[in-house]
């Protein structure tokens, strides 16, 4: 098979692997499906239903296994998952999506069951990136942590 281009098992379209015509999938042996991406795409779509309990079967299947797999995971690799959420949070500053923001609101006003308005969520984005670029320029230190030692002193 030619390693530069690859034909479609489903509509026999011929598409180049550098190009992105195919996902990957390390389990085949040149590395890429055997279906290119809108076949793929379009067998998800009319699947998913299926697909959706496979998935939840195989989960509960391998509860256990895969629980026991991500916490030895995560205490093995505490520094490059340290370093992941780093890299994410920055990218991540200007781009709080309404959930993440509506979900922050309902955290903060609990008791008092607000409806959350448009404008609200606009504000609440705005103090958060601001709170985020405040901690960013104090070096990671905490406001609270800060204003307790400054307390302190005085």
């Amino acid at each position: 098979m030619n390693i530069i281009n690859k034909k479609c098992s489903t509509c026999g379209e011929v598409g180049g692997k550098d190009n992105c015509g195919f996902y990957r999938h390390k389990k085949t042996k040149d590395g890429y499906e055997n279906r290119c991406k809108m076949c793929k795409k379009k067998y998800d779509e009319e699947n998913k239903e299926i697909i959706k309990k496979y998935q939840k079967k195989y989960y509960q299947k391998n509860k256990q296994r895969k629980k026991k797999y991500q916490k030895e995971y995560r205490k093995n690799n505490q520094k490059r998952l340290k370093k992941y959420e780093k890299k994410r949070n920055s990218k991540n500053v200007k781009c709080l999506s309404d959930k993440y923001v509506k979900f922050c609101l309902k955290q903060q006003f609990k008791e008092l069951n607000l409806i959350i308005t448009p404008e609200m969520i606009k504000i609440k984005r705005q103090n958060i990136i601001l709170a985020r670029l405040e901690k960013k320029l104090r070096g990671g230190v905490n406001r609270n942590k800060q204003a307790k030692s400054i307390g302190g002193l005085i």
